[in-house]
């Protein structure tokens, strides 16, 4: 692809743009490295990582194509971890409400976030708000919610969602789940199961 100047790519996300006003790109990481297999392997156990174009490549895209509106999913502690692509292009980082409660509490201030992040209440991989808090949350988790956010009468979903649309992130994104209040029967995917409960991101839909 880099021989061909990105052109699949280029493409593909020009078609992406005339559809959507964003575009979220996700498992971001792989265009930094990814993890390479062997297709004789049975498991993904005996791999070892592999360099991706980059920024190679999104400064070409931009190039060729103008400034789109991309939404990596660029979490904080993706970025601890190694250094990311696309700082170059500035992409924003990404906030997930719920994952960050199991943190010390200031974590899940809304003042912790920056502008040039998004924060979402939760993303197609996790379980919805009102599932989540009904049989996903941990008490640690609870009690860091609920010290920030208060008791809210209209349900604990509407607290997150004013939390996220009051914080300085530049987006607040709610997934249509969450809107409605719906519990874990609305859960679009769950990681690394097969079959009718979703495999990757093959989401199930209800």
């Amino acid at each position: 692809m880099k021989e061909q100047g990105y052109a699949w790519w280029i493409e593909r996300l020009r078609w992406a743009t005339e559809n959507c006003d964003y575009i979220r790109l996700d498992h971001f990481r792989g265009f930094e490295q990814f993890w390479e297999i062997v297709a004789s392997e049975p498991t993904a156990m005996h791999g070892h990582w592999v360099d991706g174009p980059k920024d190679d490549l999104f400064v070409k895209v931009r190039r060729r194509s103008g400034d789109y509106r991309f939404l990596p999913k660029i979490s904080a502690t993706s970025r601890r971890k190694f250094t990311p692509c696309g700082n170059g292009c500035r992409f924003p980082g990404s906030r997930c409400c719920s994952l960050v409660l199991g943190m010390p509490a200031p974590h899940l201030s809304a003042q912790r976030f920056t502008p040039d992040q998004v924060v979402y209440t939760g993303t197609h991989d996790n379980d919805t708000l009102v599932g989540w808090w009904a049989s996903g949350a941990s008490e640690l988790e609870r009690r860091h919610a609920e010290a920030y956010l208060g008791r809210a009468e209209d349900g604990i979903h509407w607290s997150f969602i004013r939390a996220a649309q009051a914080s300085v992130a530049s987006l607040a994104v709610v997934p249509l789940q969450d809107v409605l209040g719906l519990g874990s029967e609305a859960r679009m995917n769950t990681p690394s199961l097969h079959g009718e409960t979703g495999s990757g991101d093959c989401n199930r839909a209800r």
